[in-house]
């Protein structure tokens, strides 16, 4: 679809209203927070089974049975492939906040959406905080103790600090959301990129040219050539937006082009460090399990663009999921590293491998609904209306 050029309004030039949520987009964020989920509690228990996912993260001697060997399967480990999730996540954002670019050339709206975009960030960010440093301070984290038997070195890394409340306040404020701070609840460390890469989606899309393909050609260089230098390392993060937002302006994918796309992100989106992939090139500049994560969500998010999963995606059950996504992120580590770790070492010597790891995955699910409900209703929709009023206000 091509962006039109602003006229004037007129009954017959008036675009069409920005929806707005996609719903197709809302459903596969809402899979991509549970992957993250399941990444995070299979990585805190059975750490070996990720080895060829995440080579170096683990150097303790762990348990290296069935379990681990499943998760090592390429192409089905795309299911609990955190890095796979967190890239959906950015191509999502750059797909969805790019919408009113070509859904009318609605430059206003991407306006409005900037100056919403740190008030509606910050109230989930904060709360997250603050629920972590009462859980630090109350001594209600079980990660060490369920760290001890899983010989997680990555879930024991984490909570081996003494809080404070300045400390809580300042990574509440600014330093999660502009320096990527993360130690009062991991997952965090994605705000960064996802605030700066929203103002660079913003920023794109109101600097395009409003015609000339050549002029819009230099400046996509430009933008390219910039977050390459500028970004470093976490460049390949900032370009998961561009590519998002450039599914628009792509033909919808048709026939057999829609499978082999979907084909070649999954292929994509299952590198791990092992013969299967060697062949493929390493990027050098960004890191080789994000560069192609990034491409094959790109390619993924492209090919849903053909509607092939619509029925599915945009079902009642994947939109609640879709709407409880930024909750279920923000609040899953809290739930693993308490009542997940707590059941570990209750459970341990009573229950057989197996049958501790299904339970716990099950209870632990149910209770991450349970609590991502509450922080939904809470939290995070106070959060969306208070920014949406303060900026109309502002008006």
């Amino acid at each position: 679809m091509q962006p039109t050029l602003a006229v004037p309004a007129t009954p017959a030039s008036i675009p069409p209203p920005v929806t707005a949520r996609d719903n197709t987009a809302e459903g596969l964020r809402g899979l991509a927070a549970v992957t993250v989920f399941l990444a995070h509690f299979c990585l805190s228990f059975f750490p070996r089974g990720f080895d060829r996912l995440y080579p170096g993260l683990q150097t303790s001697p762990a348990t290296d049975a069935t379990i681990e060997k499943i998760l090592r399967l390429p192409f089905l480990s795309i299911l609990w492939n955190g890095n796979f999730a967190v890239c959906i996540f950015f191509v999502l954002s750059g797909y969805v906040l790019s919408r009113p670019y070509y859904s009318g050339n609605r430059l206003e709206t991407l306006r409005d959406r900037y100056l919403k975009r740190y008030l509606r960030l910050s109230a989930p960010i904060a709360a997250s905080v603050f629920i972590g440093y009462v859980l630090l301070k109350s001594g209600l984290l079980w990660n060490h103790a369920g760290a001890a038997i899983s010989h997680s070195d990555w879930l024991n890394s984490y909570f081996s600090f003494t809080p404070s409340f300045l400390d809580a306040l300042s990574d509440a404020t600014y330093r999660v959301i502009l320096l990527g701070a993360d130690r009062f609840n991991p997952p965090l460390w994605t705000m960064k990129v996802e605030f700066i890469g929203s103002l660079i989606t913003f920023a794109f899309y109101t600097l395009m040219p409003s015609q000339g393909a050549w002029r819009k050609t230099i400046h996509y260089a430009i933008a390219v050539l910039t977050i390459g230098v500028l970004a470093g390392k976490d460049g390949v993060f900032y370009y998961a937006f561009l590519l998002g937002g450039l599914i628009w302006a792509l033909p919808k994918p048709s026939g057999v082009f829609k499978w082999l796309l979907l084909f070649a992100g999954w292929f994509l989106a299952s590198f791990q460090y092992d013969a299967l992939f060697r062949w493929m090139p390493d990027p050098q500049v960004w890191d080789e399990k994000y560069s192609y994560s990034v491409a094959g969500a790109f390619l993924v998010l492209w090919s849903l663009r053909s509607g092939m999963c619509d029925g599915f995606l945009a079902s009642p059950p994947m939109l609640r999921l879709g709407r409880l996504s930024f909750s279920l992120y923000l609040t899953h580590f809290f739930v693993i590293s308490t009542f997940s770790c707590w059941f570990l070492v209750q459970m341990q010597g009573r229950l057989s491998r197996p049958l501790w790891a299904s339970a716990d995955l099950l209870l632990s699910a149910l209770l991450l609904f349970a609590a991502a409900a509450v922080f939904e209703r809470l939290v995070d929709r106070p959060g969306t209306n208070f920014a949406s009023w303060f900026i109309g206000r502002a008006s």
